[in-house]
C-alpha cells in the first residue's frame, strides 16, 4: 500500500470518527413557555400573543427532527408545547417541575433531539444542571428565549440561546 493511499485511508477514518462522535451528540431545547394571560388564576392559559408565540416556536423547529416533547401540567406549558407536538406528530409528555434534578439526569441519558417547555424559574435552572453553566431566572417579561444545550458523549455540554420574535424588552411591560 502506497504512503498516499495510507494518509487518504487515516484521513477517511478520521472523518468517520468525527462524524460519529458528532452524531452520538444529544440536544435539548428548553423554552419557558409563551405570554400567559393575567386572570388571577393560579394556571392561566396563553394570551393571543402567546398563541402567535407558540406557533413561532412550532415554525422554528420545523426542520428538527425532535424525538420527545416535554411540558409541565400546566395550561400555559401544555399550550405552548402543543403547535410543537401537533407538527411532529408527537405528544406531549409531562414532567414534574419539582424534581429538576432527576429529570436532567434522565434527559443526559435519552436521544434527543428534545423539547422541554417550562417556567422562567425552571428553565434556566434545568439549563444549568444539564451544562454546568450558571443560568439565571428569566424575568416575567422575558419570554422569547429558547435555550439549545448540545450534550456530548465526553461529558461535555454548550448551551446557545436564540429569541423566538419578537423579542420582549422589558420597556414594553
Amino acid at each position: 500500500m502506497s504512503q498516499f493511499t495510507k494518509l487518504l485511508l487515516a484521513a477517511i477514518v478520521g472523518a468517520f470518527v468525527l462524524t460519529a462522535s458528532a452524531a452520538a451528540d444529544s440536544v435539548v431545547y428548553l423554552f419557558r413557555h409563551a405570554e400567559k394571560q393575567s386572570d388571577g388564576t393560579r394556571n392561566p392559559s396563553l394570551t393571543e400573543a402567546g398563541v402567535v408565540r407558540a406557533a413561532k416556536l412550532a415554525d422554528h423547529l420545523k426542520g428538527t427532527a425532535l424525538t420527545t416533547v416535554y411540558s409541565t401540567d400546566y395550561k400555559r406549558t401544555q399550550e405552548t408545547a402543543a403547535p410543537v407536538a401537533a407538527a411532529k406528530h408527537l405528544t406531549v409528555t409531562s414532567y414534574d417541575p419539582r424534581k429538576l434534578g432527576e429529570f436532567a439526569e434522565q434527559l443526559k441519558k435519552e436521544a434527543g433531539p428534545i423539547l422541554v417547555v417550562g417556567h422562567s424559574n425552571t428553565t434556566p435552572h434545568l439549563v444549568s444542571l444539564l451544562s454546568g453553566e450558571k443560568h439565571e431566572a428569566l424575568e416575567e417579561y422575558q419570554y422569547d428565549h429558547l435555550y439549545m444545550v448540545t450534550l456530548s458523549d465526553d461529558g461535555k455540554a454548550s448551551v446557545t440561546i436564540t429569541y423566538i420574535e419578537p423579542r420582549t424588552p422589558k420597556a414594553d411591560h
